[in-house]
């Protein structure tokens, strides 16, 4: 049976434990990242724990729906790889007071759902489980020249604990580039999942200076059991010339090297950003984007 658990009533530890030795095992599952990344989730929990899916919910016009939220690129059903069968018994496991769901989710397969818009994503990934050699020969030929580049002008970097001088960056980068505001509120989420992934060792604040010690820009990568996610990066106008970002991934790449780690670039569709992940040897995986709509007519017809 698959029971719909509000988040007051989840077993943080059973929940935690299955996570960790899912077929899919990622940040976005734990509780401590759920309970930072949004102020409302909740699950669905199949027998005592032997899979769960979480869904981050909200309230709109006094109509409760499931959504996506940002630093969570997706859910997915935690705990033995699912089968298409399981998928939509979890998705009829969905009370029926959710009328509006617009999600995405990691599957190994395309899900066919009744009266769903499924649209499909690309997800670039680095298995970092070879020699580094191996996984140097995979760069292509802008990457090699970024990191020359870094190289003559002694870029160096350094794991810190402190995000301001990155949240600024990017104040200023969405500032310059799109004359628009860092959301508070989402610049207090990725605050507080930097503090907690550095203090709890769970993160990796990387920041890069040129050789007169000043500050380039940043990146932080948030790691669990067998992922390290490029979740969020910023550089000075200054940066680019240096080869400063691609030598914050090479020296991730560096130090992980032959560990059963994935390096997880969140893919992109921005194709510039796309070009500069897959420069690194990335390949594609797939997730999905699912839109189920069961509002009332008159609603349906004013949203669309």
């Amino acid at each position: 049976m698959i029971r719909f658990l509000k988040r007051k009533d989840i077993d943080d530890s059973k929940w935690d434990a299955l996570v960790a030795h899912s077929w899919h095992e990622t940040s976005y599952g734990y509780c401590w990242y759920l309970d930072r990344v949004t102020s409302e989730w909740h699950g669905l929990v199949l027998d005592d724990y032997s899979a769960v899916m979480p869904l981050a919910t909200s309230v709109k016009f006094g109509i409760p729906y499931v959504l996506n939220v940002p630093f969570m690129q997706y859910t997915t059903v935690y705990g033995t790889r699912p089968d298409p069968g399981l998928f939509r018994r979890f998705m009829e496991a969905v009370p029926d007071r959710f009328r509006f769901l617009d999600f995405k989710v990691f599957l190994p397969f395309e899900p066919q759902l009744d009266n769903a818009e499924v649209t499909s994503h690309t997800n670039l990934v680095l298995d970092l489980n070879n020699p580094l050699s191996d996984l140097k020969t995979g760069f292509n030929t802008n990457t090699k020249r970024n990191l020359k580049k870094a190289d003559r002008q002694n870029i160096t970097v350094r794991s810190m604990v402190d995000p301001e001088p990155l949240l600024e960056t990017y104040r200023q980068f969405k500032l310059r580039k799109y004359n628009s505001k860092f959301d508070d509120l989402l610049k207090g989420r990725i605050r507080d999942i930097i503090h907690y992934g550095v203090e709890n060792g769970l993160g990796d604040l990387v920041y890069a200076y040129d050789s007169d010690n000043r500050y380039l820009g940043g990146t932080y990568f948030q790691k669990s059991g067998s992922r390290f996610i490029y979740l969020f990066s910023a550089a000075e106008e200054t940066a680019q010339k240096t080869g400063a970002m691609a030598f914050i991934v090479w020296k991730q790449i560096e130090k992980n090297a032959g560990k059963r780690k994935i390096l997880d670039f969140e893919g992109s569709d921005i194709e510039g950003i796309a070009r500069f992940y897959k420069g690194f040897g990335s390949t594609e995986e797939k997730y999905y984007h699912i839109k189920i709509n069961r509002l009332p007519r008159i609603i349906k017809w004013i949203k669309d």
